[in-house]
């Protein structure tokens, strides 16, 4: 197997199978997987780094408002969320992200735009999103 194929979910990259061959897995036995969503462990992950990138930012204190929209985002590193004390409006909308109870973990956002993603349902803990004003799904 070519290794440059592999995914790697802290840059978004998408592996061979999901991109390169519609949506279907090659080989004889393997089974067809949802281009809409890529399996578990492929797609990109919103991290500190995506975050602090999409702020052009320097310190995660730095960041007040950032758009990250289309970036196939499918998973959320919740332990990077506290770093970011100050982030008032989060742009996710246009990714694959299915749960909004992972972005509890930003305690000052105000307003958060997650239009055209994959969530199902809505639920958190009541503590979370307590600044919240505008929710856009």
């Amino acid at each position: 197997a070519d290794s440059s194929a592999a995914a790697d979910s802290r840059n978004g990259a998408y592996s061979r199978t999901s991109v390169e061959t519609g949506g279907y897995a090659s080989g004889a036995d393997a089974a067809p997987v949802d281009p809409a969503y890529p399996p578990h462990g492929e797609g990109a992950v919103l991290d500190g780094f995506a975050i602090v990138g999409g702020c052009a930012a320097e310190l995660p204190e730095e960041c007040f408002q950032v758009t990250l929209t289309g970036r196939g985002f499918v998973d959320v590193e919740t332990d990077d969320l506290f770093h970011f004390s100050e982030l008032s409006l989060l742009d996710v909308g246009d990714n694959l992200l299915r749960d909004v109870s992972l972005l509890a973990g930003l305690s000052n956002l105000r307003d958060l735009r997650m239009p055209c993603n994959a969530v199902a349902h809505i639920s958190f803990p009541p503590d979370a999103f307590t600044r919240l004003t505008h929710l856009d799904l």
